[in-house]
Parts: structure tokens; sequence; C-alpha cells
């Protein structure tokens, strides 16, 4: 596998940060929930599982899948459930495609860490979105600091 990570961790921040102002329609949600959706022919390949079908996971999973398709970037996504059992099988699963980057939405901290590893162990890096999981092999953290976000609301309520 060629060591592509460093670039695809550019495009992925270009492809979600550079989005983000995007508008995004609910109803716009990848069809076939259950299997992996491959959207164009390309030397890269990007694997993404999400915790569940909430608005959040959504709106993200869209605007991967348009930037995917304007970038003729292939890209499988998975949606577990809100099941961490399933969501480690996806990600095996993602591993056996040889995925060229792993995006996760972990369900668990420390069900998430698990799939992390895994896909370490096979050389796929990993991005971590929306919440962290009890690891520190990922490539990067995309989300915000709960703790943090959390103190700040009592700060702001306390005054």
């Amino acid at each position: 596998m060629v060591k592509k990570g460093p670039i695809l961790l550019l495009f992925f921040l270009f492809f979600v940060l550079g989005s983000c102002n995007t508008p995004s329609n609910p109803e716009e949600v990848v069809k076939d929930k259950k299997t992996a959706n491959p959207i164009l022919e390309s030397d890269i390949l990007v694997g993404a599982t999400f915790l569940g079908d909430f608005e959040f996971p959504t709106t993200i999973k869209n605007i991967m899948v348009q930037n995917a398709e304007t970038e003729g970037i292939r890209l499988l996504t998975y949606s577990s459930e809100n099941n961490a059992a399933q969501q480690l099988e996806q990600i095996r699963q993602l591993i056996s495609k040889k995925v060229d980057v792993l995006i996760l939405n972990p369900i668990d901290f420390k069900a998430g860490s698990l799939g992390v590893d895994l896909a370490t162990q096979a050389g796929i890096p990993v991005i971590g979105i929306n919440t962290v999981v009890d690891t520190v092999k990922m490539q990067c953290y995309i989300g915000s600091n709960d703790i943090e976000a959390g103190e700040m609301a009592m700060k702001y309520y306390a005054k």
C-alpha cells in the first residue's frame, strides 16, 4: 500500500472543514445503510463508519459523499446503528477491503479503540470524528473538546 496518510489527512481536512458551511438536506441520506456504498472508481479508497443515522453523523456523511463524488474518491460508508459490535465488524470489513484511510465516528470510548488498533496494525491511518476513543493511535481527531465546552457553558450560566 502506498503511504497516502498525509495526503489523505490533508484531503479530509479540506473535505470536511472546507464544507462545514455547506447546507445539507436531511433527506439526502445514503440509501443503503446496512452495506457499504462504493461511490466512484478511483485509486483512493476511503472507508467510514458512523455511529448511526442521527442528524450530525448523517450531515457529515452527506458532505463526504458529495465531496467524494466531486473529487473522484471512492468512498465506502457504513451506519453501525448505535451497535459497537456491528461497528467493529464494519471496521474489519473495511480493513479487508484495504481502504487507504478509515474515518471513524465511534459509538463507544473503549470499543472504538479496538477498531483503531486493528486498523493501525493493518497500516491504515484512522481519523476520528466527533467522539474520541481510548487510544493514542488515531492519525488525528476532528471534533470538539466536550469537557471544555461543558466548562464554558457552566461558566456562562454561573454569570
